[in-house]
Order: structure tokens, then sequence, then C-alpha cells
């Protein structure tokens, strides 16, 4: 078949080796005539007419192309090509030998490319906690080697021992900055031993906001504490965390800790504000109360055997389920409480008493197994009713944005709830402790100088007064009077550092006012 290109050349008169444009009227070389004609090519007719008349070529080849798609296969195939794939096919050319090569060619350890698959790989060690091992995984492998066939893992050690401690590095150095805008810092501290290989590890945590109000929340150390742990060995290890990251002892505002008497003697020693975890005090009263009465210690040991027995059979799970499925309810399964897990024993009854019919009819075709009464379920319910408030307690203030300013409202209105809930008369102990240990935990006699009186604390008042949601509302005239005086000093001491000339503003304190 003719070539489209000669609709727009013709042969020269005086020589076929040369053929004329018939646009711009050039003459071009296609051959020799000492050659012959079989040496005659069009490669330079084609040159000439994309590079000069770009637009008349794709014409003449959309002609071209329709033509031979209509006579090959008309009913099948649509005419013409669009102007991208013509383009693209026009300025495409052939890999080169060298090309192809270093497409195919491993990337070497330090090369960029390689560097930056590091990082990405690093990071998501470290956000999804993933062990160094990973890269030794064949799956993991698999998976990179089709995505970047040429990018080759190093070892494990590297990521250990390099990549690792150069992401901390850097974090490190943003979380410097930042912490040094800020004046002051609190901190949460714990000391807790692993399960597994029974090493013990303290926590520092830092909290403060910026200049736009901010949070910032960082975890500053999970250091490992082989010593003793003694109040002064607390002391020093918290010492050595703050100078690691240059917090100088102005800056330290206030320390959340547990109630263990080593981590009291530590902070003292440290000369910060610390206060108790009211999470962890919240759990004290319910752990402490509810152990106070015969009738409910028996039904909780009875609730722990039976969710035991379904832990140490798969067929009785299997077989409970099938109970569940024939009722049309969701395959749920019991929970065991553990001490040392806040809300556990409340979650436990809560989930026994939601699957109650088909407890009852597990319990009807097992003769070793000790039935439920209709007392014991109606006092399971009250249980419930009582420890509910603890739990959406304590779930409220374990939220990252909760501030020592809501602690106040919340245990007022946890006194408020639990001298108006009405239980059966079975429990009224039960409610009795609740309200004396709650009491007692946060609003001890003044005498008592080693117990926690939230409404005297300094802390906790000027929290709560300085938020605009509560401010005074859950004060009584004396602590009103008493946050109002810690208020003024606190300005007085501001205006004073400021060294400014102009009057205290007092309009704050009118605010709350």
């Amino acid at each position: 078949m003719r070539s489209f290109i000669w609709s727009l050349y013709k042969i020269n008169d005086a020589s076929d080796a040369y053929a004329t444009c018939n646009i711009c009227k050039k003459t071009i070389k296609r051959g020799t005539k000492e050659a012959g004609q079989k040496c005659f090519s069009t490669t330079p007719l084609h040159n000439h007419i994309k590079i000069n008349h770009p637009k008349e070529y794709r014409k003449e080849r959309n002609k071209s192309e329709q033509k031979r798609t209509a006579q090959l296969t008309p009913a099948v195939f649509s005419t013409g090509t669009t102007e991208s794939e013509e383009i693209a096919c026009e300025t495409s050319k052939q890999t080169s030998i060298d090309e192809y090569l270093k497409s195919k060619k491993v990337w070497n350890n330090n090369d960029s490319r390689s560097q930056a698959i590091h990082r990405k790989i690093g990071l998501m060690m470290a956000l999804d906690n993933q062990p160094f091992t990973l890269v030794e995984d064949s799956g993991f492998n698999s998976l990179i080697n089709h995505l970047e066939p040429r990018y080759s893992f190093p070892s494990r050690i590297y990521f250990s021992q390099t990549i690792t401690p150069q992401l901390y590095m850097e974090l490190k150095n943003k979380i410097s900055i930042k912490l040094k805008k800020a004046n002051h810092i609190s901190f949460s501290s714990d000391i807790w031993t692993c399960p597994i290989s029974h090493e013990s590890f303290i926590s520092l945590s830092g909290h403060c906001i910026d200049k736009e109000f901010n949070r910032i929340d960082v975890v500053l150390h999970a250091s490992h504490f082989s010593e003793s742990h003694t109040g002064v060995n607390i002391y020093e290890k918290l010492e050595s965390m703050w100078d690691s990251w240059k917090i100088q002892v102005e800056r330290r505002h206030l320390l959340v800790r547990d109630g263990a008497g080593n981590m009291v003697k530590g902070s003292n020693l440290a000369e910060i504000p610390s206060i108790h975890c009211t999470i962890h005090l919240l759990q004290l009263v319910v752990s402490d109360s509810i152990m106070s009465e015969n009738i409910v210690i028996d039904v909780l040991a009875k609730c722990r055997r039976l969710v035991t027995h379904f832990n140490h059979s798969s067929l009785a799970c299997s077989n409970f389920k099938k109970i569940q499925q024939q009722q049309n309810l969701d395959s749920l399964c019991l929970i065991q409480d553990v001490p040392k897990r806040w809300n556990s024993t409340y979650l436990m009854l809560e989930r026994l008493n939601k699957l109650k019919i088909p407890v009852q009819l597990y319990l009807a075709e097992r003769s070793d197994l000790m039935t439920f009464s209709t007392f014991e379920w109606t006092l399971i319910s009250s249980i419930i009713k009582l420890l509910k408030p603890f739990f959406q307690l304590t779930q409220e203030m374990s939220s990252e944005i909760k501030t020592l300013s809501s602690v106040i409202p919340n245990i007022c209105t946890l006194n408020k709830y639990m001298s108006k809930c009405q239980v059966d008369l079975s429990i009224q102990k039960t409610q009795s402790q609740l309200k004396t240990y709650l009491k007692n935990q946060f609003c001890a006699e003044a005498n008592d100088v080693k117990s926690l009186h939230i409404t005297k604390n300094r802390c906790y008042v000027m929290a709560t007064s300085i938020d605009p949601r509560y401010k005074f509302s859950f004060f009584d005239d004396d602590t009103k009077k008493q946050a109002k005086y810690w208020l003024i000093n606190d300005v007085l001491s501001f205006e004073k550092t400021i060294v400014c000339s102009e009057e205290v503003d007092f309009h704050v304190m009118n605010h709350h006012n």
C-alpha cells in the first residue's frame, strides 16, 4: 500500500532521488541515484513534514488510518485516532541498551531513592509497632519487590541502629523546639513491669499549650528502670529525664502520678506540685466499696466461675454461641474481670446481664453448674446501675482533651447521683460504702493533711475557676473567696514578671464575678 506521505510530495522532475514538498516547495533528498530505487527511503520525507508541518502531517495520517481501518474491520473498530495517542506515537522512541540496563539495575543502599524507602519502612515500624524482623518476612519482601524491583532490603540491624535513631532524633528536635516555647509544662508519669521480660520501665509525658492555644501532648520518655523503686531513685530518674530535655525547674508546673508512697516521695524530692490520677482514685473507690458486702462478693464470685468455665472450654463457647443464634442474637462472649483492669467488673456484669436469656438456657442444660436465682439477677442489675456512672466518668476522663478543670464538676455530679440513686435494699450498704469512699478519696477532712480535698486544693480550684464552662458554680462561699484570692495573686505576680508600667487589669476577675 502506497504511503500517505506521497499526498504531500511529488517526485522531482530532474532526479527521482529527490522529492518536492507540496506545502513549502522545499526539495528533500530521499536517497542516491547510484544506489537505485530500492534504496530510496521515505523517512526524510516524514521527518520534514513532522517537524515543519505537524498539522498537515496528522491530518493526512488520520485519513490513511481511517481508510485502512475501514478496509480491515469496518464493523468492529472505530475510525480515527486521538490526538494524544498520535503525539505519543510520534514522540516515542526505542529504548537504548544503556537505558534498559540502567532501569533494571538494583539501587545502592545509599541511593536517595533507597533512603526514602528506608525511611518510610522505619516510620511504618514505629507507627504500627512492627518488629524489626518485618524486613525479613517473605510476604513483605514480595510486596516491596513487586512495587519496586530495584529496591534492595538492608538488614534489620540497619533499621534498628541507623534508621530508627535518625527518626528519633528528627522527632526529638521538633518536639524540643515546641517545648522551648512553653513557659510551663505539666507531666504525667507511671512505673510498670513488662509481663514478658519482667523488666520495669518508667514513663514521662509532657503536656502544654502554645501561643495559639493548641494542645501539645508528647511522650518524652519510656526509660528502663532496673534500680529499686525507692522515692530517691524515682526522683533521680525524673531529674535525668527532665535534664535530657533541658526543662528547668521553674518550667515544671505539675505532675500527675499514682498514689504509691514512693511516687509521692519522688515528686516531693523533685519539688514539683503533684496530684493523684483521678481515674485511679475512682477505681480505688469502686474496688474498696464493692468488696464491703458479702452478698455482693458471693454473686461476683459466681459470675467469675461461669466466665472461667467458658474461657477453659471451646466446646462450651460453641454451644453458647449456638444458643445465641437460635435466639437471633449476635454471638458474644462473656467478659472476665481483672483486678488491675479498670471497669472490668462492670463490663463483666453488664455483658452477663445482656446475655441473661442465653445464659439461663445454657445453665438449664448443665447440672454441674449453679444457676442464678431471680434475686441474684436483680442484684446484678442493681450493681450495674451503681457502677455505670463510674464507668462513664472513667471513659470521659480518659479522653486526651480532658483537663484538670473537669474533676471538681464531675465528682460533685457523681456525689449527687449516688445520693439520689434508688437501688434494691440488699445493695444499699454497697451504695453507702461507695458514697463514703468517694468522700474519703476526694473530699477528706480538713485535718487529714495526707488526703485529698479537691475543693481545698489550689491546683483543682484554680483550674476550675478559669474554665469558662464552670467558673465558681461548684464552690461554696469560702472556696469561692479563696479562689478569688489565688487568682488575684497570680495576676499580680504575672504583672511583676512582665514589668509593665500600667495598672493591673482586673477584667478577668470581674468576668468571673
